[in-house]
């Protein structure tokens, strides 16, 4: 595993959830590994907060009806009906403010918005090369996002979320003159509205001591044309 992808994947961690079975509210799927090497997983992040431990939220039943109205009327609003549809829970975070505040005081004084929820949304591609897009919004108590769910406003695009083959993306990288390797991640970019191939060309790495410097190749979900060209280090 590459020193900056084991450095992400560390940062975001991730959440394992308790299934909790019924038959009008299904459980949530939950976090699994990833079980093909070949295809490209986006891990969910987790809030952490101090000496406070979130609850889990395994159902969509365990938010407050008119919370789930909110967020339903918001996904539908922005991702449109049929990508809405799509999303699977996969789980998240439940944050009670009051104790939070008697675990953490200091708590009072952070610099952010502290969400009352965090969910976590599965999305599949596998024909596209993409195992699991797990996508993630924050909440305020009342169900007004505080954080967007971080996938493309496509209900004002049209309702279709457009993603070009990983092979597709990796082309137009070898287009540059890369050989070798070329491993890869996917993010959403919101300054362009879309989802992102982002490959790393093992033919660009090297060490110098405990640094490790490569470059990232951003490449436009929607059509498949280079974006940009990114130079990054990371400690090893």
């Amino acid at each position: 595993m590459l020193a900056h992808q084991r450095l992400r994947w560390l940062a975001a961690g991730l959440v394992a959830l308790a299934s909790c079975a019924s038959a009008d509210c299904p459980p949530a799927c939950g976090v699994p590994p990833a079980e093909n090497p070949e295809l490209v997983t986006k891990w969910p992040g987790w809030l952490f907060l101090g000496d406070y431990e979130a609850q889990d939220v395994t159902r969509l039943c365990d938010l407050p009806d008119d919370v789930q109205q909110s967020l339903q009327s918001h996904l539908n609003a922005r991702l449109g009906r049929a990508l809405a549809t799509e999303l699977v829970l996969a789980g998240g975070q439940l944050v009670d403010r009051d104790a939070l505040l008697l675990a953490e005081p200091d708590a009072a004084q952070w610099e952010w918005e502290i969400p009352a929820y965090r969910l976590f949304f599965r999305l599949e591609r596998p024909d596209a090369g993409l195992e699991a897009y797990y996508a993630e919004i924050s909440l305020d108590a009342q169900g007004r996002v505080i954080e967007e769910i971080d996938l493309p406003a496509v209900a004002a695009q049209g309702g279709e979320l457009q993603l070009v083959p990983l092979e597709t993306a990796r082309m137009a990288v070898r287009a540059l003159g890369h050989l070798g390797d070329l491993p890869a991640e996917i993010a959403y970019r919101p300054d362009l509205d879309t989802l992102v191939w982002i490959i790393t060309p093992d033919d660009t790495e090297r060490s110098e001591g405990v640094m490790q410097y490569f470059q990232e190749v951003v490449v436009d979900g929607r059509d498949g044309h280079v974006v940009e060209c990114l130079d990054r280090e990371a400690i090893e």
